[in-house]
């Protein structure tokens, strides 16, 4: 999965990831020198030479022409030598580095340098105006590939398409559907296969503050020291940005020590004093000022807990018996993780009475979890499972999670009939269990043995009131919204009474590469359409995954919003007020049928099932941001058949709509793979 990258072994994840200690200044960091390299796909790569200690836990910090630009690792970095990917920017542009170590905000200085040439730019525009309904623009530059370069065009900051008529290598016309004059547009043009953009030109509109409701940003760290406290300052940005659901990490692993895991720069000292490592950590720790401030303001209606108890993960978080069906089997170990999550929902009730407030305490991918840190790594290398466990010893641990998940269960219950009986009230608070593989969609099996998962053998026993989907798997399959509708249906008659969210989705360069943010906005879309309560993105910052820091974050360190969080309140804002208009054509799932070659050109053909009254109907599609020809070639009142022009070159996301004679629109579907 593009994703934060985990240990080998099931307790790794909890082991190796959560942590908070005293934030004391590492040592220093030294940037002497910068090497530009060459335009890498949407990006433009440099080399930082210098002295960089503790560098796993390092982010490159740049600004061009004094732009914040979003910038990412390109491979684990060195002690004296850091390679960075760059959002691409403008020849002659003028661009200061430093590096920042998360744990305890120290900094390299700063160096600029002034960028040389690169092989695609627009440097300026002509719009000549609307023909045919459609908005006809020329784009002057350099653009090597010419003959082969696709446009991405985004109007008034929503995805506009965009359809190349005519390439030169110093001019290149593009159409798009007309949304207004072409100076409130933005332009990017890309090569397939190679991924070689050009910088963004025009400029984007002021980003809007409306809120995003039902949607969150996961705060997993990111956050340099600050003395309002990372916690309480990163949360304030999310706030501030719109959305209405936080999700946030608790657990005793905050003790371990380890810099490179302190996401939340707590003073363990502190930490330590309030809550003795003897006493049950979840209580204690939820009531501290930190945590106490973040749920506060009123604006935040749901919040959901990856939340890990000191009775079976050890006061430090180092163990892991929770996958470990001998510890189920000592009456006290069931009886110590029941009180202490008894005791961390009566807390909630007794600090959140009558905030109208939803919680969910969940924890991370269980399936992830009983699998050695990785389900898919299990499923596909035999190296992987021998180290992990042979399959019996699989089936145990899902029993012994199964058990885990009860007791929270129970233990939450017990709290909630404590707290009503102390008139507490006004609040939700609810258990949760979070899978990860979509078993009911796809067969995952070893030498004929189909393993056993979350969803369809821990859900129905333990019967949550929340189901989470860190949701990679249907992401990755083109296959969102379908999968989403099937599990809710399923859970309707397999586990009555639980409500399934989203706890987790984001393509990984979403915040760099200009293909993964239209991938993350379609994605999170196809997510309201189907009505979810809650869906999580990944991830707030940027934050450290697995051998450095990555550029998954939807917002700067700083509280700015990347371009693909200000398209995406767009996006979501619009599809929110198309869906009140309930639109009587919807598309509710597609058949990929593959690709066949019709008259020397192939096309990839879909099986479009949901309600279509009143047609005919003819079809468009964006695929990565990119306009793309489909044709309609059959349709009924409950399927229509569309082909799309296939390329080839790579495999692209493309959402489809349908539109009637008479101009109306299908809600957007997908995104499908091509």
């Amino acid at each position: 999965m593009p994703r934060r990258v985990f240990g080998a072994a099931v307790v790794l994840f909890m082991v190796n990831t959560f942590c908070v200690t005293a934030t004391t200044a590492g040592p220093d960091l030294v940037l002497s020198g910068i090497n530009e390299r060459e335009a890498n796909g949407g990006a433009h790569a440099f080399e930082l030479y210098g002295d960089f200690p503790a560098n796993a836990n390092v982010r490159p910090v740049v600004t061009c022409n004094g732009k914040v630009m979003p910038a990412e690792m390109m491979a684990p970095p060195l002690r004296t030598q850091i390679n960075v990917n760059v959002e691409a920017m403008p020849a002659g542009s003028t661009c200061t580095f430093f590096l920042e170590r998360l744990s305890d905000g120290s900094n390299s200085g700063a160096r600029s340098v002034v960028t040389g040439p690169i092989p695609i730019q627009i440097n300026g525009m002509a719009d000549r105006g609307v023909t045919g309904g459609r908005r006809f623009v020329e784009l002057y530059g350099s653009f090597a590939h010419a003959p082969s370069l696709q446009a991405r065009v985004v109007c008034g900051g929503r995805y506009a398409g965009g359809r190349v008529e005519f390439a030169s290598f110093g001019q290149i016309n593009v159409s798009l559907p007309d949304a207004g004059p072409a100076g409130a547009c933005t332009f990017v043009l890309r090569q397939p296969g190679t991924g070689l953009a050009s910088p963004v030109f025009g400029s984007a509109p002021a980003a809007t503050d409306a809120a995003l409701p039902g949607f969150g940003g996961y705060f997993y760290g990111g956050v340099p020291p600050h003395p309002a406290g990372s916690l309480v300052r990163g949360q304030a940005f999310l706030d501030s940005a719109g959305f209405d659901t936080a999700r946030l990490v608790i657990t005793p692993r905050v003790r371990s020590g380890d810099p490179i895991d302190n996401y939340y720069n707590f003073d363990l000292d502190s930490l330590n004093a309030a809550c003795p490592p003897t006493t049950a950590f979840l209580p204690c720790a939820i009531s501290r000022p930190e945590y106490q401030t973040v749920m506060s303001p009123a604006s935040v209606r749901k919040i959901v807990l990856t939340a890990y108890d000191s009775a079976s993960s050890g006061s430090s978080g180092q163990s892991a018996d929770y996958v470990d069906p001998v510890f189920w089997q000592n009456p006290s170990n069931r009886d110590a993780v029941f009180r202490e999550y008894r005791d961390l929902a009566y807390a909630l009730y007794e600090t959140q009475n009558d905030t109208g407030k939803t919680f969910v305490i969940a924890s991370w991918e269980a399936d992830n979890q009983a699998y050695c840190g990785s389900f898919y790594d299990y499923w596909t290398k035999p190296g992987f499972r021998t180290s992990c466990g042979d399959i019996p010893s699989r089936d145990r641990a899902i029993a012994a999670i199964t058990e885990w998940f009860k007791v929270r269960r129970d233990g939450i219950s017990a709290g909630q009939r404590l707290a009503r009986d102390a008139g507490y009230g006004g609040v939700t608070v609810s258990d949760g269990v979070e899978f990860n593989m979509n078993t009911l969609t796809n067969i995952y099996d070893v030498g004929g043995t189909v393993l056993r998962s979350v969803l369809k053998d821990v859900v129905p026993s333990v019967r949550p009131g929340y189901v989470l989907y860190s949701a990679y798997d249907s992401q990755n399959r083109g296959r969102m919204e379908q999968d989403l509708r099937e599990i809710r249906d399923w859970l309707g008659t397999s586990s009555p009474g639980a409500q399934l969210a989203v706890g987790e989705v984001g393509f990984p360069r979403h915040a760099i590469d200009g293909v993964d943010g239209f991938r993350t906005v379609e994605t999170a879309k196809a997510v309201q359409r189907v009505g979810l309560p809650i869906a999580i993105l990944w991830e707030a910052f940027d934050t450290n995954s697995g051998d450095r820091v990555r550029p998954y974050g939807l917002l700067h360190a700083t509280g700015g919003a990347r371009a693909v969080m200000d398209i995406l309140r767009r996006e979501l804002q619009a599809q929110a007020t198309e869906m009140a208009t309930n639109p009587s054509a919807r598309i509710l799932a597609a058949a990929d049928r593959g690709v066949t070659p019709i008259g020397g050109i192939d096309y990839r053909f879909f099986e479009l099932y949901g309600s279509f009254p009143s047609g005919p109907f003819t079809a468009t599609a964006l695929c990565d941001g990119t306009e793309t020809p489909i044709d309609v070639v059959h349709q009924s009142a409950g399927q229509v058949n569309v082909r799309l022009r296939h390329a080839g070159v790579e495999q692209r996301y493309c959402t489809m709509r349908l539109v009637r004679g008479d101009g109306t629109r299908s809600l957007a579907f997908g995104p499908v793979i091509d």
